[in-house]
């Protein structure tokens, strides 16, 4: 990944902000690396997941720890899935109250 700043420098240790894909990001260097702050929340109760790797564009990353050293945590698609799964369910009963609302709004039109 090519880092520019105004200076034109970035040193290790340093942090800036990165535009990206519509969002601002935290990151910094470690080793030559570039890692990205894990904001999702996704990852919220994986205390193992602090920075995830900005080595690629094809969502070929890894996620570390604090230390920066490979993290033990579940796969992303674990998590994810975990996320989008809450998410259809919440989904689903929004639909089914809005129906029986609607079911009863009908009862009583019916009865007036």
């Amino acid at each position: 990944a090519v880092v520019s700043t105004q200076s034109g420098h970035y040193g290790r240790g340093e942090f800036a902000v990165l535009f990206r894909n519509n969002h601002f990001s935290t990151i910094t260097k470690h080793d030559n690396m570039v890692y990205v702050l894990v904001t999702d929340i996704g990852w919220a109760e994986e205390d193992q997941v602090i920075w995830e790797t900005l080595d690629s564009t094809c969502n070929s990353t890894s996620f570390v720890n604090g230390h920066f050293k490979i993290s033990e945590a579940p796969s992303g698609d674990a998590i994810y899935s975990t996320v989008d799964n809450d998410e259809e369910y919440a989904l689903s009963l929004e639909l089914q109250v809005s129906k029986e609302e609607q079911l009863e709004q009908q009862r009583l039109w019916d009865e007036a």
